[in-house]
């Protein structure tokens, strides 16, 4: 069933009349329509290119694409999408042009966000009469993203990053070198891009509420209009949809589902719709403006998932627009960057297919970017605990040096709440007497330290037990440890330090507690 007002026809590019009965109940909106066109871009938009590749180009030996190296760091490539007129059926054929993100002559492009999909089921697109296997998700996204007479320039990761390797489960260092200098540059390819495109799938099926043209009704936009900025909007439309109960449970339902999308998982998504210009939410043969989709889950009283709702936050809202503000967002709706610990730990229950890049990903939008581009620079030639050693550096400068714990990332991700704990223990174990004290320097030693006074004290009597005489000097010297304290077997300090065999740090610690 489709709500009375207006949705965007996103295969015709235009807004079509579901129930001309309700449009004189809106008709306090029937000048702020007209200003639409300022924030719509409708589906079947099309980027003038000079098309080099004709649609008919052979396809006689069905040979795989071999990629041309890229010559500079600055270097890119983009997808041209032939126009597809003709039906689904038709072929998804491509050409790639290098380009260069410096030039200013770079053409205007789109960019891609979407789910990978499954691997093992990998499917042809010709690049140039060549093939190249993607994965089924992309290749419906291609399908109902090319326009029926005009190319489209797209960036597409699984395919202007040469991936071939990886995708077939091989090992190529070329091209592990090549993915590395691309990834670095993501931000800006997804920052230059005229707009950023988000792939949520084909719909599921006909009762699909959202996809039956809920997604694009055009009250939504009207919601979102500036003249309204004097009226509690939200108040308004909670009262409209108060007339159809039972359009918007089902609706609610949708967008319940629809938020459990694997999209919503992808930590690389972070930068992609934070740094974007505008984004358009795409399901099928549909789309509607990110700043309006945003908006859904307050209107129908939907609850989404903490890490979906960060999502949300930072899409990109519509210009002009009097909606509520992320903080990490300032009024220009330009992306603020933050600290590296706040995104690790707001996106911890993000995915990746690579462990570091749960970090490498988050890296662009950080304050620390400039100095990780050194420290921590995406490089997948690193082993986990280089990758780890790096992280703790930049979160922490100047306090490891050239020690590290020995942890995975599985292991780092663990210790991320409490890290400041974990390596205090890991420091006195280890008797690094400069991490402990620059650690405990760092953290404070006030009551609302991350370091405990139960902490304290359980490190204070492994110190001792240890005989880590420098440790245990750097312990008591916080003033929040008793000397005279026992432990859980009842035995004080001393006690332990007297029961010790007789050596330069045992005697250096009995002479610091009878102090």
């Amino acid at each position: 069933m489709n709500l009375p007002g207006e949705v965007l026809d996103a295969s015709k590019g235009e807004c079509v009349d579901l129930e001309e009965d309700f449009q004189d109940d809106l008709d306090g909106f029937s000048d702020a329509e007209s200003d639409m066109d300022d924030y719509f871009l409708p589906v079947d938009y099309e980027l003038e290119v000079d098309s080099t590749f004709p649609l008919s180009a052979a396809r006689k030996d069905s040979q795989q694409y071999q990629y041309s190296k890229l010559q500079q760091e600055t270097q890119f490539r983009l997808l041209v999408l032939k126009a597809g007129g003709g039906g689904a059926d038709r072929p998804i054929e491509c050409e790639l042009r290098i380009e260069s993100l410096e030039d200013e002559a770079c053409p205007q492009f789109e960019a891609l966000s979407y789910t990978w999909g499954e691997r093992n089921d990998l499917f042809k697109i010709w690049v140039e009469g060549k093939f190249i296997r993607v994965t089924g998700n992309l290749r419906d996204a291609l399908q109902n993203l090319r326009h029926d007479h005009q190319d489209r320039v797209l960036w597409v990761d699984a395919v202007c990053i040469n991936q071939s390797a990886e995708l077939e489960g091989r090992s190529d260092g070329e091209e592990l070198d090549e993915k590395t200098m691309q990834v670095r540059q993501m931000g800006s390819i997804y920052e230059k891009a005229s707009s950023v495109l988000i792939w949520l799938g084909l719909t599921r099926s006909e009762d699909d509420q959202l996809s039956d043209g809920h997604l694009q009704e055009d009250h939504f936009s009207r919601f979102l209009d500036t003249r309204w900025a004097q009226k509690n909007q939200m108040e308004y439309w909670e009262l409209r949809w108060a007339n159809w109960p039972h359009e918007r449970n089902e609706v609610r339902e949708s967008l319940q589902n629809l938020l459990r999308h694997d999209w919503f998982d992808r930590v690389w998504i972070v930068q992609e719709v934070a740094r974007s210009q505008s984004a358009f939410i795409h399901r099928g043969k549909q789309c509607v403006p990110a700043g309006i989709f945003a908006q859904l889950p307050q209107l129908l009283g939907v609850e989404p998932e903490p890490h979906c709702q960060q999502i949300l936050n930072i899409m990109p809202r519509i210009r002009d627009v009097d909606v509520s503000q992320s903080r990490d967002c300032d009024t220009s709706r330009v992306w603020v960057p933050r600290q590296l610990r706040d995104l690790l730990h707001d996106f911890q229950e993000s995915k990746s297919s690579r462990e570091e890049d749960k970090i490498y990903a988050l890296l662009g939008l950080s304050i620390e970017q400039g100095r990780a581009n050194g420290a921590l620079a995406i490089d997948y030639s690193k082993t986990e605990k280089q990758v780890v050693h790096d992280t703790i550096d930049i979160l922490y400068p100047g306090l490891l040096q050239r020690k590290s714990p020995n942890w995975t990332l599985a292991e780092f991700w663990r210790q991320l709440d409490t890290l400041e704990s974990a390596l205090l223990t890991w420091a006195v174990v280890r008797d690094y007497d400069t991490v402990v004290g620059r650690l405990l320097e760092t953290a404070g030693t006030t009551a609302s330290s991350p370091i405990t006074d139960m902490q304290l004290r359980a490190e204070y009597f492994s110190a001792l037990e240890r005989g880590r005489a420098k440790v245990l000097k750097i312990l008591l010297e916080t003033g929040r440890v008793d000397v005279n304290s026992r432990n859980d077997e009842g035995h004080t300090p001393l006690d332990i330090a007297s029961n010790g065999r007789s050596n330069r740090a045992n005697d250096t610690i009995r002479a610091l507690l009878r102090a």
